[in-house]
């Protein structure tokens, strides 16, 4: 078996460790378990049912033709959570069916390749990259049919529960965010089996950590710990109040009426036409979805833009293709209303000369896809209902004014400009009136001036 240095170094990783002991000691994975995680335990009760009903009497590294359809059918049992597990590890909802469904006919349509292919898939003494590009090779209808990263996902899954003490499962959202935070290493989306193998080394790092310090570690206790990190560490803060908006993240409003879109989690689109082009997204942007008159959610892009069968998803054509991205979404507890939030995304300092922006003159773009700035998405995530001041958002503009002599030509005079004339028609150059905002300069030039 090969086994590779890993360039993967944490930093940081002790507090998350030592907290996870401490929920792990005090009981707070288990079912109905008062704690900041979830219930988790049901792992061990799946691998425990998959040893005592397939593994205790298979040599799985030597599986025959007739052991496939006794294995899928041990793996596809719903246990302790009432789905199925590999599916719910994929994410669940549409893709994690999709891609299991597809592992399952596969594996079903040729029985003794399946039984040659995991036999090798699941010797620990072969290399494991051979391995799982072999694995990549023979479910590869599975990858095409689901999202990047979701055939690699169902492979560690398996490996995982066969081997608990030696493979992590892979996600590659909860790896991104776990690495990135306590390694600063980035983690590739799609199936990269060389990477995976660095991931499982680190793991196996932090495996050694929990020695001695849980009872029985395995694999199964640092994914769970992967899972659910940020749980572990929450300050108690309201994550409503405090969404971090980066330069470097790209940002967007989606006109998002169907339900169903919202309740699985994702967008979807017929084509690649401006309005609805999902191909331009990637994972890491930030969406802000308005329906009913408001922004009322806002979500991260997990996925890059994939294709589906219509068949795949609810009130689509069963004979067309989309393209489909998946997000993560939260759902605000205030709804931003369109009347409070549009006059504040029109000002220029909001919208930055963005094109095809959220907003017009009237009211919300038609479009499904729509261009948002940094700045408005700081708004609504994180300010609103407070409007920004115009001297956090944009620089100082500077005005030239041509006045006659009056009595505010003084240290501290002030005037008022209407934005029309003494005969009710706009000023010449209202834009610059329009553009003006409070903190601007201006420098007054006086014409005719006193002799």
């Amino acid at each position: 078996m090969s086994r590779s240095v890993s360039e993967i170094e944490f930093d940081g990783i002790e507090d998350v460790v030592n907290r996870f002991v401490e929920v792990w000691d005090a009981g707070g994975y288990e079912e109905d378990a008062t704690s900041p995680v979830g219930w988790e335990t049901w792992k061990w009760d799946y691998q425990r049912h998959l040893e005592a009903e397939f593994l205790a009497n298979t040599e799985v590294t030597k599986l025959s033709p007739s052991d496939v359809p006794v294995l899928l059918e041990v793996l596809d049992e719903q246990v302790s959570i009432g789905t199925t597990i590999p599916a719910y590890m994929l994410g669940g909802g549409q893709n994690g069916g999709v891609a299991w469904h597809e592992f399952k006919e596969i594996s079903e349509a040729d029985v003794e390749a399946t039984a040659d292919t995991l036999s090798f898939f699941f010797d620990p003494t072969e290399d494991l990259v051979e391995r799982l590009d072999r694995f990549r090779e023979f479910y590869a209808d599975v990858e095409a049919g689901s999202a990047p990263g979701s055939l690699l996902g169902l492979g560690a899954c398996l490996l995982m529960f066969v081997h608990p003490g030696q493979y992590v499962h892979y996600k590659w959202t909860q790896m991104r965010d776990f690495f990135g935070e306590f390694a600063d290493y980035k983690v590739n989306q799609g199936f990269d089996a060389r990477q995976y193998q660095e991931l499982n080394i680190a793991c196996q790092e932090l495996l050694e950590r929990l020695q001695g310090r849980v009872d029985n570690p395995s694999m199964l206790h640092v994914q769970t710990m992967i899972w659910s990190w940020d749980d572990l560490l929450n300050t108690g803060e309201d994550p409503d109040s405090s969404v971090n908006v980066a330069a470097d993240t790209e940002y967007y409003w989606v006109n998002q009426s169907n339900p169903s879109e919202r309740d699985e989690e994702y967008l979807r689109s017929s084509d690649t036409y401006f309005t609805r082009d999902l191909t331009k997204l990637e994972p890491g942007d930030v969406l802000l979805h308005y329906w009913d008159g408001g922004v009322r959610a806002h979500s991260v892009v997990q996925t890059e833009a994939y294709e589906v069968s219509g068949a795949d998803l609810e009130g689509a054509e069963n004979d067309e293709t989309y393209w489909r991205v998946d997000v993560d979404l939260t759902y605000f507890d205030t709804v931003r209303e369109i009347e409070t939030i549009a006059p504040v995304l029109r000002r220029d300092d909001i919208r930055q000369e963005k094109e095809k922006y959220a907003v017009n003159a009237t009211g919300v773009q038609s479009w499904y896809l729509c261009n948002l700035t940094a700045a408005g998405a700081d708004y609504l995530l994180n300010t609103y209902p407070d409007e920004p001041e115009a001297s956090e958002t944009g620089e100082t503009q500077y005005f030239w004014v041509n006045a006659e002599a009056t009595d505010w030509h003084h240290e501290g005079g002030e005037v008022f400009y209407r934005v029309t004339n003494s005969d009710g028609e706009p000023r010449r150059n209202i834009d610059a009136y329009r553009e003006a905002r409070r903190g601007d300069e201006a420098l007054v030039y006086q014409v005719s001036p006193v002799k």
